[in-house]
C-alpha cells in the first residue's frame, strides 16, 4: 500500500444517547486496556477533579465489569459508536489502546497515555513520563 493512502474506519454509527452528553463540554476517559498496565488511581482522580472544577461532564468508557472512575458517569457505547461520543463530547483521554487507533480521525481533542514503563527504554520512559506530567500541568492551568 502506498504511504499516502489513508484508510478511514467504516461502519461507524451514532450513539443513540448523545442527548445525555454536554456537547463540547464533556470528557470521555478510557482508563482500561487489555494489553497494557493501568495508571494509578490518584493519577485519574486528579485529572477528573481538574476537569470537573472547570465544569466538564466527566464520563468513563466501561465494558463488562469495569467500574467508572470516581466522580464520573459510566458510558458503554459500542466501538462503532465511540467516535460519535468523543466528537460530541469534545475531549478524549485514555490509555494507549486499540480504541486510540479507532479514534485517530475523530474530530476532538485526544490524549493517549502510555503507562507501560517496564517495556520501554529509559529514554522512552522519561519522555512519556514528561508528557504525562505536561498533560496534568496543562489541565491544572486551564489549557485543556
Amino acid at each position: 500500500m502506498p504511504p499516502n493512502w489513508i484508510i478511514m474506519p467504516t461502519g461507524m454509527r451514532t450513539y443513540p444517547k448523545l442527548c445525555n452528553i454536554n456537547k463540547g463540554g464533556a470528557v470521555v476517559f478510557s482508563p482500561y486496556a487489555k494489553s497494557i498496565t493501568t495508571l494509578p488511581k490518584a493519577f485519574w482522580d486528579e485529572i477528573v477533579r481538574n476537569y470537573k472544577k472547570k465544569g466538564y461532564q466527566c464520563l468513563t468508557n466501561v465494558a463488562g465489569d469495569e467500574l467508572p472512575l470516581d466522580g464520573t458517569e459510566a458510558i458503554s457505547p459500542r466501538i462503532s459508536e465511540l467516535q460519535s461520543v468523543v466528537e460530541y463530547a469534545g475531549t478524549f483521554i485514555g490509555i494507549r489502546s486499540g480504541l486510540c487507533d479507532i479514534l485517530k480521525y475523530a474530530n476532538c481533542e485526544k490524549t493517549a497515555l502510555y503507562p507501560d514503563y517496564n517495556t520501554l527504554s529509559g529514554r522512552q520512559t522519561a519522555v512519556r513520563l514528561s508528557f504525562i506530567r505536561t498533560t496534568i500541568t496543562a489541565i491544572r492551568n486551564g489549557k485543556r
